[in-house]
């Protein structure tokens, strides 16, 4: 396994968050797991595909994390989704690279 070094700080901090399909409006309650200014990890009891374009929105607890703005929706694309535990169905574990701050 090659070593990547990441880009940004990562920090390990649990918030709830809002997550939607971009083109919806219909948000789902997620967990972040750690955030850094590119993306974040996230616990979500969906799968969702690589690619896929999602808009986060922020929880009640998050601050200074979603590109420097926590007041704002933030588009992001998964990179990956893996099951969290066999034993627990329907838990996920995403992680999101961070597009560009949203106008919805």
């Amino acid at each position: 396994m090659k070593y990547t070094r990441r880009t940004f700080l990562r920090r390990y901090r649990e918030a709830p968050v809002e997550i939607r399909h971009d083109g919806t409006q219909i948000c789902h309650p997620a967990r972040m797991s750690d955030c850094c200014r590119g993306g974040m990890q996230l616990i979500y009891d969906r799968s969702i595909e690589p690619g896929a374009e999602v808009i986060i929105g922020p929880g009640d607890h998050m601050v200074d994390i979603l590109n420097g703005s926590a007041d704002e929706d933030c588009l992001a694309e998964v990179v990956w989704c893996h099951r969290c535990d066999k034993e627990i169905p329907n838990r996920f574990i995403i992680g999101v690279r961070f597009v560009r701050p949203s106008s919805h």
